[in-house]
């Protein structure tokens, strides 16, 4: 709200930065740091995605989502750290879905 930018299709002036891509991109870049590029890499495609979808969407343009994206990404880099020595496993069953912690000691 501290940019007065209107967005692509003229709904209103808060287009920059996209709030969507910050958090994607904020989310994303934590998965990757806690957790590895294992779960990283699907995490950012649909980061990638959400930004995407956001230009299509004409509620914002390319800088908008790169701006949102570089202030999510910054964020996770400075508050979050890598888990050691703790594996995370997902798992479905017949029912539902799981996740496993566990921890060396």
């Amino acid at each position: 709200h501290s940019i007065d930018k209107e967005r692509p299709d003229g709904s209103e002036n808060q287009s920059f930065p996209s709030g969507h891509a910050t958090a994607a991109f904020q989310s994303a870049h934590f998965i990757k740091k806690r957790y590895g590029w294992s779960y990283g890499l699907p995490a950012y495609l649909g980061a990638a995605f959400v930004g995407y979808s956001r230009v299509h969407a004409k509620k914002h343009d390319n800088a908008d989502v790169l701006a949102g994206a570089a202030i999510g990404i910054a964020g996770s880099e400075f508050f979050a750290s890598r888990w050691e020595g703790i594996a995370v496993t997902p798992a479905t069953t017949g029912r539902g879905f799981v996740v496993s912690l566990s921890k060396s000691f």
